[in-house]
């Protein structure tokens, strides 16, 4: 069931294996949600619900607790985001705990800023790290199509959505300066978004060309992997990066900035970690990207080049060791089914109170109204503002013309007196005097 509102690009592939998906927000008014979801809920016979990145739906497990009190409800969080609510869902999640019979995290360094920074005090929390199919992302099966193209070429692989929380410019700043130590280095940049276009006139604007090609989205990113060298991740904000699993599944170590879980999974036998030098709550449109860090990123990035198989080896190693996607997949289903068969465990002490659980849901759909009547002020207000500016700038064309006109009437002006003044006007005159007589 999803409550965001969004394009979800990537719902088709859900659809192969979600018997039903309902999209909320495309025929529903908001006010009839929870009744939907409890009619889902009773009508299917759900035996355990699963929370994930739904504002909405942290509002309404309160109140659905009390309507099915046996029923285990857990959540997965991926990351803490400082720069938005302070903190993001994981407040969500801590604020509704006693409601929840697990809370999933993707690291260990998440789940101590739950207890440690955000002061969660139910203890009712387990690392999952998300891992990767190893043998989907296996250099061993994919089809070498890139090698001959790029065998003379030192390859850095940046595979990210192009936004500025992965601070792609920092990248570029890396490349500037890489590019006097290896003049074989190619930076390939797999993605697409809205940092691209400054990207591409910070290219042109320092002559990088020869030294990156952008690829765009690609469905399928492992032929890239393959040839890479190593792969660069200088996000101010990750769980624990997909791409990371993927490179390293994949036989590519990693250089990562300091964020997240990251150093969890990326140890010194299979990458380098980066200190992160900016804040993610603060910095994340700041490109004034200091030497020292730009400095740390080259060094970490020619140790990799420099001692590359040995780190090729370990990277595959350590993911079918510590991070398969089998073994995520096989840890969930037995907690789900222990879940199922015991019943959840909440306390029945916090389902006393429905009407507060009520009026937790009611405030959600309160805060939505005005914050779509403000958004409706706010675009009225744009508007005004659009056709104010666009007057203004209509008077300043005017009043230029205007100008200009006066210029031509005094230069004409000046003409004709010129032309009064001269002999042959003045004859000219008394010629036309006569003639009247």
């Amino acid at each position: 069931i999803l409550t965001e509102p969004s394009e979800y690009v990537l719902r088709s592939a859900f659809e192969e294996y979600a018997d039903e998906i309902f999209d909320l927000t495309t025929f529903l008014n908001e006010e009839d949600w929870a009744a939907f979801i409890h009619y889902i809920i009773y009508s299917r016979k759900i035996d355990l619900c699963f929370q994930s990145n739904s504002i909405y739906g942290y509002h309404i497990i309160p109140w659905l607790k009390h309507k099915f009190p046996k029923i285990p409800f857990v959540d997965f969080l991926h990351a803490e985001q400082w720069e938005w609510r302070n903190g993001g869902y994981p407040r969500d999640s801590i604020a509704i705990s006693n409601f929840l019979d697990t809370t999933y995290v993707c690291s260990k360094n998440l789940e101590n800023i739950l207890y440690n920074d955000m002061n969660k005090i139910r203890k009712n929390t387990r690392v999952i790290y998300i891992g990767i199919d190893s043998e989907y992302f296996n250099p061993n099966i994919v089809e070498d199509n890139l090698s001959e193209k790029y065998k003379k070429r030192k390859v850095i692989i940046f595979p990210c959505r192009l936004a500025y929380i992965k601070r792609p410019i920092l990248m570029l700043n890396i490349l500037n300066k890489l590019k006097d130590i290896h003049e074989d280095i190619l930076v390939i940049v797999v993605g697409d978004g809205p940092a691209y276009n400054d990207m591409k006139k910070y290219v042109d604007d320092n002559k990088l060309e020869k030294y990156i090609e952008f690829v765009g989205y690609q469905k399928d990113v492992r032929p890239y992997y393959k040839i890479a060298d190593v792969t660069l991740i200088c996000s101010l904000s990750e769980g624990v990066s997909l791409t990371t699993y993927e490179s390293l599944s994949m036989g590519v170590p990693v250089v990562s900035s300091d964020v997240g879980g990251q150093k969890e999974v990326i140890t010194s036998d299979v990458g380098v970690i980066v200190k992160n030098y900016q804040s993610k709550s603060l910095d994340e449109y700041n490109f004034n990207y200091s030497d020292e860090e730009i400095n740390e990123y080259i060094e970490a990035i020619d140790k990799v080049l420099k001692s590359n198989l040995d780190f090729k080896k370990k990277s595959r190693e350590g993911i079918i060791n510590k991070f398969s996607s089998i073994d995520t997949i096989n840890k969930l289903i037995d907690d789900f089914d222990k879940l199922i068969k015991e019943e959840s465990s909440v306390d029945n002490k916090f389902l006393n109170n429905i009407e507060c659980a009520e009026r937790f849901l009611v405030n959600f759909t309160e805060k939505e109204q005005i914050q779509r009547s403000k958004k409706s002020l706010d675009e009225i207000i744009d508007q005004k503002n659009v056709d104010i500016e666009l007057r203004n700038k209509n008077i300043t064309d005017l009043e230029s013309k205007i100008s200009l006109l006066n210029q031509e009437i005094d230069k004409k002006s000046l003409e004709l007196v010129s032309i009064k003044g001269s002999r042959s006007y003045k004859i000219s005159k008394k010629i036309s005097d006569i003639l009247h007589k």
